[in-house]
């Protein structure tokens, strides 16, 4: 497959409806370039990994970005123009607008998304608390105050801040977005085992994003660029729907207790193994999904809600699998290590799979 490279100097593109990189071509944005889209002049720089394609589109005034798995691009427009586009949410990193510039950020880390960007004849509005840096309130959640995440309580916090680093972030930087990207990685011991939350991205940080990226599959490089963000969303999401309680019935003495019925399953597969917090593979899948469709909801909206499940065992499918374990009468209490409570263990394997009709 061919490779387009966009030079070393900044270099200025008019694309029209009848000029476009065809879409069997690589695209490596080495440096930034001028498109002019519906005569709205835009900035576009990509990261070192290729795009499929960039083409026109709606007679010149859109355009078509093809994101492979790994790939990133940055739109911004000097004169503030509203920049639309057609990527699910989980794909957009920035949709920001400042006094200055408004800029439109997306990455692809789970395969290749088309995207269709639109500048538009709007001129963004600015937001007027300066601590959000001018972000669009109409598209872009406000950075909120850290908050340490150390208990199930403190979940929701914990899933609001990983939409708050809007910035990439490197070695030396100062700043709350550290103190809570710091703070997400302290949730996992194997990432960032010092646990230390102080704001300044040092020596200790950059090793526990290494850590983070080596285990999410991605270019270990030690600084937290689009990728990286996505991955911290993904895994840590950017809200956290409330989940209702099932409550305990009575035992009543001398009676065993009935088994609820549970609907159908969509899932088609089985539980052979243990599963924890940070397992991956098609068998966590299966699991979200019977879980989803059992009544112990992982999430209402986005990563991990029905016909969104993923692969990744994280923090709501933890708190399900806690559901289901003391509807079933498996465990109520303790911890995953102590008791079992929130891991798959033997017994809860089995009741899953009994449910499953395995």
């Amino acid at each position: 497959m061919k490779k387009i490279l966009i030079g070393v100097v900044a270099l200025a593109v008019m694309v029209s409806p009848s000029i476009a990189s065809a879409a069997s071509n690589d695209v490596s944005l080495t440096t930034d370039t001028v498109l002019t889209v519906g005569g709205i002049n835009l900035n576009v720089a990509g990261s070192t990994a290729a795009l499929e394609s960039i083409e026109m589109a709606d007679s010149g005034n859109s355009f078509t970005v093809v994101l492979s798995n790994g790939s990133s691009i940055k739109i911004t427009s000097a004169d503030r123009r509203v920049l639309t586009n057609s990527a699910p949410g989980k794909y957009v990193i920035t949709d920001s607008c400042t006094s200055s510039v408004s800029t439109l950020e997306l990455a692809s880390y789970s395969g290749t998304v088309t995207v269709v960007i639109t500048p538009t004849s709007t001129i963004c509005t600015v937001t007027a608390t300066p601590s959000t840096s001018g972000t669009r309130t109409s598209t872009v959640k406000k950075p909120v105050a850290m908050i340490p995440v150390t208990t199930t309580a403190n979940n929701t916090a914990n899933q609001t801040i990983a939409s708050s680093i809007t910035r990439s972030l490197q070695r030396g930087m100062t700043g709350d977005d550290i103190r809570t990207l710091q703070t997400l990685l302290s949730t996992d011991p194997s990432v960032y085992p010092e646990k230390s939350v102080t704001g300044y991205f040092g020596p200790a940080t950059e090793r526990a994003v290494k850590a983070f990226q080596a285990k999410y599959k991605l270019p270990t490089v030690g600084a937290v660029g689009p990728m990286t963000r996505a991955m911290l969303i993904e895994i840590f999401g950017t809200e956290a729907p409330a989940v209702p309680a099932v409550p305990a019935t009575p035992a009543t003495p001398g009676v065993a207790p009935a088994t609820p019925a549970i609907p159908a399953s969509p899932s088609t597969g089985s539980i052979s193994r243990p599963l924890k917090i940070g397992s991956t593979g098609s068998d966590v899948k299966t699991l979200q999904q019977f879980l989803n469709a059992s009544g112990f909801t992982i999430a209402g909206s986005g990563v991990g809600s029905p016909g969104n499940e993923t692969d990744y065992l994280g923090r709501l499918t933890v708190e399900a699998i806690k559901k289901f374990q003391a509807k079933y009468g498996i465990v109520s209490s303790g911890t995953p290590e102590t008791t079992g409570y929130g891991r798959v263990g033997p017994k809860t394997r089995a009741k899953l799979n009994e449910l499953m009709g395995q």
